[in-house]
């Protein structure tokens, strides 16, 4: 018991000591303030010992924010859509039945914390040298206590709103825990005897988290739809006061703690995870994969393409060459985001055609749905995209001359590349603009010719916002690095923000003209603001970083 202690408090002062090194490495790169922490700093005793108590309370709140966010968007949000027009025992089986679904079945099935390889689960066993097996059960047992402490409270809370009561809430809780180890056991003896990670597998992870969505949330769809009888949800809740389906759980819950206790080849288990594929190989892994969708391949060399440049000179020509050579990566994305919105609109001009209720819903909703579209528009933006493909097949190896990161060069650029993202997505923009005009004629939408202008307006206003949003945070902080990793989380920080707010104005009620003036302001503003911050840190921070 003493030494599950002492590794439990070992683990806790490596986590906490690493997530210290990293906040002082990350602060020491703030512009002035920074160089007020000497190299010095990761050394003082003192002030890492009040640190890591700050830390250790940070960690605390941070998985109680983590999981309060997670359940407000997974059961509070839905349950939104239906609060008012059902009764109470429905809504106690919506409330089961969501929980069971997504933290029972997804969340016990669809990952394994013993199996993933992490970089403090490397750090500790192979370079702290900690035991296999205490590393192993402390794991565990900090993963069913986080669960716990972190659901229970919120479990709880979006329970009482919901008037159920908190015996029946407390229950839940306890077999969303169970149901984690049982799956920690089933990963474990799956792997023991095929060397397999069933969360690796694409078809496996994505027809779990599939079948646990559906089953989710397919009784609230039918209830907005048809407002059918939902036995899916009925079952899941019956199981829940089901004395089988208890002593099964719990049947389970002990087989389990038993065989993770008694398992004997924690040593090996780690060393072939660490060992197949060490923690520098996963890093270097994750980094291709993220500039995998943006390589080139052989068939992308086509030496006539720079015939058809030839009267352009100078930067003109290196990103006419570059965007033409990027052909596919670059074209393809936007016909695919084409398609996929025509044959939405065309669903939704079917249906409304065959069911009038449907198109009775789009006559009173579209009209109020401008805010929605913030949200469409940052999430089909392929700035990002381009972003990442001028990093690894240009920028990469032309960083490295001084010439390329003079500030009129960079503006030059800049100010190209610009024009390109934002006539990419101004396309798509446009071809959402036809289909809202369509719609809104087959349905006969009854709004004034000035509102449908200024919807339109707004949608195209958004596609140059984010063309400019993505290619700002490129220049004005480079994030990446000659390995391919993100070092800067400055420009992970922003972008969250700015994924906020989107989200934020999902919330807003407003009309076309109000918000077409805010979005137009906002995007004339963020412009002005961006070109100024490119002229005035590119030249510093758009370089190679190692």
């Amino acid at each position: 018991m003493n030494k599950m202690i002492n590794t439990l408090v070992t683990l806790f002062r490596i986590n906490c000591c690493l997530t210290l090194n990293q906040l002082i490495y990350y602060f020491r790169r703030i512009p002035v303030i920074g160089t007020m922490l000497p190299d010095s700093a990761y050394g003082f005793g003192d002030l890492k010992l009040a640190a890591t108590i700050l830390i250790g309370l940070w960690q605390v709140l941070k998985n109680f924010l983590y999981k309060g966010i997670y359940l407000f968007l997974v059961l509070f949000l839905p349950l939104q859509l239906i609060t008012e027009e059902i009764s109470n025992s429905m809504l106690l089986i919506y409330f089961s039945n969501i929980l069971l679904f997504l933290n029972i079945f997804i969340g016990s099935l669809g990952n394994s914390n013993l199996l993933e390889n992490k970089p403090f689960k490397y750090i500790c066993i192979k370079l702290m040298h900690i035991p296999a097996k205490q590393f192993a059960l402390c794991s565990i047992l900090t993963k069913q206590l986080k669960d716990l402490i972190g659901l229970l409270p919120f479990v709880l809370l979006f329970g009482a709103l919901y008037d159920i009561s908190a015996g029946y809430c407390i229950w839940l809780t306890l077999l969303i825990v169970m149901a984690h180890l049982v799956g920690e056991m089933i990963h474990l003896w799956i792997y023991q005897h095929t060397q397999l990670k069933l969360f690796e597998k694409w078809y496996v992870s994505g027809g779990i988290i599939l079948i646990g969505c559906a089953g989710a949330y397919f009784p609230i769809v039918l209830y907005a739809t048809s407002q059918t009888v939902f036995q899916i949800a009925i079952i899941a809740f019956n199981l829940t006061y089901h004395l089988l389906f208890l002593l099964i759980l719990v049947g389970l819950y002990v087989l389990a703690i038993i065989y993770l206790v008694k398992f004997p080849h924690y040593k090996q288990l780690f060393s072939k995870i660490l060992k197949t594929q060490s923690y520098q190989t996963v890093k270097e892994t994750t980094n291709q994969a993220r500039f995998k969708d943006v390589k080139l391949k052989d068939s992308d060399f086509n030496p006539d393409i720079s015939k058809q440049f030839s009267h352009k000179t100078g930067y003109e020509y290196l990103n006419a060459l570059f965007f033409a050579r990027h052909r596919r990566m670059i074209y393809e994305p936007v016909r695919t985001r084409l398609f996929i919105i025509g044959i939405c609109f065309i669903i939704v001009v079917v249906v409304s055609l065959i069911i009038p209720e449907v198109s009775a819903a789009v006559v009173s909703y579209l009209p109020q749905s401008l805010p929605v579209f913030v949200f469409i528009m940052y999430v089909i933006s392929i700035g990002d995209r381009v972003c990442r493909a001028m990093f690894n097949n240009c920028d990469i190896s032309l960083l490295r001359y001084a010439y390329y990161r003079e500030r009129n060069v960079l503006l030059q650029n800049f100010k190209i590349r610009l024009l390109q993202i934002i006539k990419l997505n101004i396309i798509i923009a446009a071809e959402i603009c036809v289909g809202i005009g369509v719609l809104s004629m087959i349905c006969q939408i009854s709004w004034a010719p000035i509102d449908m202008v200024l919807f339109m307006l707004t949608i195209l206003c958004l596609s140059v916002f984010f063309s400019v949003h993505h290619l700002f945070l490129y220049y004005v902080f480079q994030p990446y690095t000659t390995d391919l990793a993100m070092k800067n989380p400055f420009f992970n920080i922003i972008n969250g923000i700015v994924y906020f707010g989107c989200y934020i104005c999902l919330q807003m009620d407003s009309t076309p003209k109000n918000f077409t003036w805010l979005v137009l302001v906002a995007t004339i503003l963020y412009i002005v603001v961006a070109l100024y911050l490119v002229y005035r840190y590119a030249p510093k921070n758009f370089r190679m970083k190692s």
